[in-house]
């Protein structure tokens, strides 16, 4: 009887070309390296502001989606050690199967956010600064360019099921309120974050840039999605193949012996 998909029966703890162990190592691995480059980011902005209201490091999405994108790598990280460990499963309870859908929500938008920081990014944002210094560099490759990095690797080689429909609109819901942020922001701190968001030098094109990035997001989302859909699919059905090997081909060339024998 043939196995049933990993995606099925241990999702985002498995992978179907690595084994937990090395799925979690390069989890954790990756999650350190991103944690390490937003506290040097953190510690650097604090140094360089002036004052508390000068300090606006929570303030763009940038950094937010890329505290959401380490928080996941080394808590799914921990999670897949966990599981390569042999540790038991949680109990399906009330409680577990909505910290499962928050993580799934997680899952859905550490895919899609950073691939949409990093096309507004070096599309709109990008100047001469980017690589102005050896600092500057390493934090503008690692969160406008590794972040996506991360990002496929998960997209590519986690046995999660696809991202569901139901949460495109969750992660739209998400981006307004970072929109509503920006305006908070600026009110309190008197600074908008991201030049293009702000009505008095873009006039008309505030609204195509909103919406730009809110279709770019649904697109996004469901490219992501059928991405993932071919990998299960292609995985599922040939991996198993590709790993017996010569010993399959082997089973079939006989069977076709013993048919023109007979």
């Amino acid at each position: 009887m043939p196995m049933p998909p990993l995606y099925l029966t241990t999702p985002f703890v498995s992978s179907h070309v690595l084994p937990p162990f090395y799925l979690a190592i390069l989890r954790l691995t990756l999650g350190k390296y991103a944690l390490t480059t937003a506290l040097a980011v953190l510690i650097k902005d604090g140094i360089d502001a002036g004052s508390a209201r000068e300090f606006g490091y929570f303030s763009y999405f940038t950094d937010l989606s890329y505290i959401g994108l380490l928080s996941y790598l080394l808590a799914a990280g921990t999670q897949t050690l966990l599981y390569a460990r042999g540790a038991p499963t949680s109990k399906p309870t009330r409680a577990y199967r909505m910290l499962q859908y928050a993580h799934g929500v997680l899952f859905s938008t550490i895919t899609t956010f950073p691939i949409v920081v990093t096309v507004v990014y070096w599309a709109r944002l990008s100047s001469s600064s980017t690589f102005a210094t050896t600092f500057s560099s390493y934090a503008n490759i690692s969160q406008h360019a590794l972040n996506t990095a991360f990002a496929v690797f998960e997209i590519l080689f986690a046995a999660t099921d696809p991202l569901p429909w139901l949460h495109l609109p969750i992660c739209m819901v998400i981006l307004a309120l970072y929109l509503a942020l920006t305006y908070v922001t600026h009110a309190s701190q008197g600074f908008y974050t991201y030049y293009f968001l702000d009505p008095s030098t873009e006039h008309k094109k505030l609204a195509g840039y909103i919406v730009g990035i809110a279709l770019g997001q649904c697109v996004l989302f469901a490219i992501v999605r059928y991405v993932m859909i071919l990998r299960n699919f292609l995985f599922s059905r040939y991996l198993p193949r590709i790993r017996a090997g010569g010993t399959e081909a082997l089973e079939e060339w006989e069977e076709v012996e013993r048919s023109e024998v007979v």
